[in-house]
């Protein structure tokens, strides 16, 4: 639902193509559907940023120190959240 309702938006892509360089790390319930890499790299990244929900947006810097970290999305699907978030970020 984020993925449709924050991230394919125009507004969202307005500001990631000007300011952002986006990476999206997929942690499936089926960890058949990634490879043994990936999934090696996922639970780096996990410890590392210390993810413990989904979905969980992280910002970091050059030298990947947390700038900004959101997690969760609400079933009224009102991204409004992480659209504030977006722009406390580029702020």
């Amino acid at each position: 639902m984020l993925t449709k309702d924050f991230f394919e938006t125009q507004k969202f892509n307005d500001v990631a193509n000007k300011d952002l360089v986006l990476y999206e790390a997929d942690f499936p319930r089926n960890k058949d559907l990634i490879t043994d890499i990936q999934n090696k790299n996922n639970n780096k990244l996990k410890l590392k940023y210390q993810v413990n929900s989904f979905p969980t947006v992280i910002v970091v810097n050059n030298k990947g120190k947390i700038i900004g970290k959101r997690h969760s999305y609400n079933l009224m699907r009102d991204p409004s959240y992480y659209f504030k978030f977006l722009e406390s970020i580029v702020n």
